[in-house]
């Protein structure tokens, strides 16, 4: 047993739904102009949220250039170090010689002075 509206029921029921029903169409702006505000707020925080990892992520790779800045020093440090050790076992060889040397040469004049005293005491040939 279906009751069907008559035509008098349909046109009011259809003027009811389409005129006093305005204040329902009117409550959704605030509830979108909510989701947009929540949006924007939610892109703010991902934004900063990104900027803050990228300052991060910035202060890591400058750490790590740090680092491989000072494994480089180091290296150079320990290149110049055996190459100090180096240089002074040359130097030492060096002053050794000089000390063989300048031993070398001073009984060479001792010689040489004998031998101009030796001369000088000999007589010397007639002419």
């Amino acid at each position: 047993m279906s009751r069907r509206p008559n035509a008098e029921e349909a046109a009011h029921l259809q003027y009811e739904t389409e005129h006093t029903d305005p204040g329902r169409g009117k409550s959704v702006v605030p509830y979108m102009l909510i989701l947009i505000a929540a949006a924007f707020v939610l892109l703010a925080i991902a934004f900063f949220m990104q900027e803050r990892t990228n300052q991060a992520a910035a202060g890591l790779n400058q750490s790590a250039n740090s680092l491989r800045t000072i494994d480089q020093l180091v290296e150079d440090n320990r290149a110049l170090r055996e190459e100090t050790a180096q240089l002074r076992e040359e130097l030492e060889e060096s002053q050794k010689v000089n000390q063989t040397l300048a031993q070398e040469l001073a009984q060479v004049r001792q010689e040489l002075a004998q031998a101009v005293a030796a001369g000088d005491a000999a007589p010397s040939p007639a002419p």
